[in-house]
């Protein structure tokens, strides 16, 4: 996955007024939503697939278990960086605010809520 680096205390305001570039925005953030879903559950069907192997141990399971949890956590993390949707209503439609210490995209009223509960930890 691409790293993007921001500054820590800076958000970024991921603004578009032409109508059209909005409607071509909103259909990329659901293709790529739909991947991202998609990729979610083949870590689950992994999951599945290595708890219900019965020729195994336990410790084994458990191993591979672990590690295919860590790769799913990674990836999550990773794709919270893409300006999807936002992080707490998964708007797609509206421009986003990137909040660089929490590393998540927000519209602007779960931005703005949140940021007058938690004065001290939105920039």
């Amino acid at each position: 996955m691409m790293k993007i680096a921001y500054k820590k205390k800076r958000k970024v305001l991921q603004n578009l007024k032409n109508e059209r570039l909005k409607k071509i925005r909103q259909g990329y953030r659901i293709i790529l939503r739909l991947w991202y879903l998609e990729k979610l559950n083949e870590f689950y069907d992994n999951l599945n697939k290595v708890e219900n192997q019965k020729n195994i141990s336990y410790k084994e399971i458990m191993d591979k278990r672990i590690l295919i949890i860590r790769e799913k956590d990674r990836f999550i993390e990773e794709f919270r960086k893409f300006p999807i949707g936002c992080t707490i209503c998964a708007n797609q439609k509206s421009n986003l605010i990137y909040s660089p210490m929490h590393n998540s995209w927000f519209c602007p009223s779960c931005y703005k809520i949140s940021r007058e509960h938690n004065s001290g930890k939105f920039p």
